[in-house]
């Protein structure tokens, strides 16, 4: 029942691919910030 509607939301996600886009480059950002964060931690 779980594995259900865990579908469907994934679902109704992808039927918002516009709230995705507006999403990307602000995970593209955050992505960034974390390489530089492990690339000074390495060093």
């Amino acid at each position: 029942m779980q594995n259900q509607y865990q579908q469907k939301e994934y679902i109704c996600r992808l039927a918002l691919p516009i709230d995705f886009l507006e999403r990307l480059p602000f995970f593209h950002e955050n992505l960034k910030k974390i390489n530089q964060l492990q690339s000074t931690q390495n060093n």
